[in-house]
């Protein structure tokens, strides 16, 4: 099901009462709170992002076509061409230099090209392809369900769950420094377990969550008691208050870091094995 043309008036769908199941709704991005309650929580929603549109069916890319794109605010330096199927060129790829050369003939600024194919020992620009498509994303929330749905850049992903972690670990930081005896330990957790969520997140596995959160209880039952340590410091006056948060701020830090990591690993490790085709239990 398509709801693509801004003409639509959801709200009046809405106030009706109308209800519609469908497994998948290509819907516009600003049109995704609106739609969201007349479909069931089951239903897959493909998002076009603002600026964009769909064309339904051929068109043919010519010069005129594409420099009238440019001209738009919201596609300026944000429109790639994507020669497709590479993998039918020959061995020196002549056909796609030739496409790159009629591109670049027409010099337009900022204007991308990639080339892509469809065998995954052969992946070309997929990569930059991939890189490219998050950079251009101007909603937070796009570029993280971006991330999270292309399983080709795994490194994509890790260094997206980096971003999350060393947030989290600077999170924790400030909280270890509090100078509250035993408050750092049952502070930390929801930091811990918002990281430990986004991470997974990142990486596409809610089914993993169950192994993730084995690493959670091992890792911040051993917070817990270095969290105690600490606080037992803050409890000498001066120089033991001082001591205790600096050692908290470090571990708290450290802790949390760990964690991230561990769980980034074995995210990045299930996607692995699930792009080869193996069973992650």
């Amino acid at each position: 099901m398509r709801i693509i043309d801004e003409a639509v008036d959801v709200s009046k769908l809405a106030e009706k009462q109308v209800r519609f199941k469908a497994k998948k709704l290509l819907v516009l991005e600003d049109k995704i709170e609106e739609c969201a309650p007349l479909f069931d929580e089951s239903a897959e929603f493909i998002v076009v992002p603002n600026g964009f549109s769909l064309v339904d069916g051929n068109a043919e890319l010519d010069e005129e076509l594409i420099k009238a794109l440019c001209k738009f605010d919201s596609t300026r330096g944000r429109l790639a061409v994507v020669f497709t199927k590479c993998d039918e060129d020959d061995e020196d790829g002549t056909t796609g230099k030739e496409f790159k050369q009629i591109i670049d003939g027409m010099n337009i600024e900022d204007l991308q090209t990639f080339e892509v194919s469809n065998l995954p020992e052969l992946p070309l620009d997929l990569n930059k392809l991939n890189e490219w498509s998050v950079n251009s994303l101007d909603s937070d929330d796009l570029r993280a369900n971006y991330i999270a749905s292309q399983m080709n850049n795994l490194e994509l992903k890790k260094a997206e769950a980096k971003k999350i972690i060393i947030a989290a670990a600077a999170a924790a930081a400030v909280i270890g420094a509090t100078p509250i005896p035993f408050a750092d330990a049952a502070l930390l957790v929801p930091d811990q377990l918002a990281m430990t969520v986004a991470i997974i997140n990142v990486y596409g596995i809610y089914e993993f969550a169950h192994i993730s959160k084995e690493v959670v209880a091992s890792l911040v039952i051993s917070n817990l008691g270095k969290s105690i340590a600490g606080g037992l410091l803050k409890l000498i006056p001066a120089a033991g208050a001082i001591i205790g948060g600096a050692i908290n701020a470090t571990v708290a830090s450290a802790i949390t870091s760990a964690l991230g990591y561990a769980t980034s690993t074995i995210c990045y490790n299930a996607c692995k094995d699930i792009m080869n085709g193996k069973e992650v239990n």
